[in-house]
């Protein structure tokens, strides 16, 4: 995320983890990356997909609040 802002430094207020989108996080935590399970055991992938799930109902809101989204299917 850093690397992604020193190069576009006047899009830094577009660019978001997910686990941002969690309700109730600290924005400023550390701790927001989903750890990449790859090569390691089941629990490491479980883990990845409960942060992943846990996140969703926050970025959707996100989207539908923020963009031209409709809820209308295509």
């Amino acid at each position: 995320q850093n690397a992604i802002r020193s190069y576009f430094p006047a899009s830094a207020e577009k660019l978001f983890v997910l686990r941002e989108f969690v309700p109730g996080v600290d924005k400023d935590s550390p701790d927001l990356d989903v750890p990449d399970p790859i090569g390691m055991g089941k629990d490491a992938y479980e883990r990845a997909r409960n942060l992943i799930h846990e996140a969703m109902s926050g970025l959707l809101d996100f989207v539908k609040n923020t963009s031209d989204y409709k809820g209308e299917q295509k």
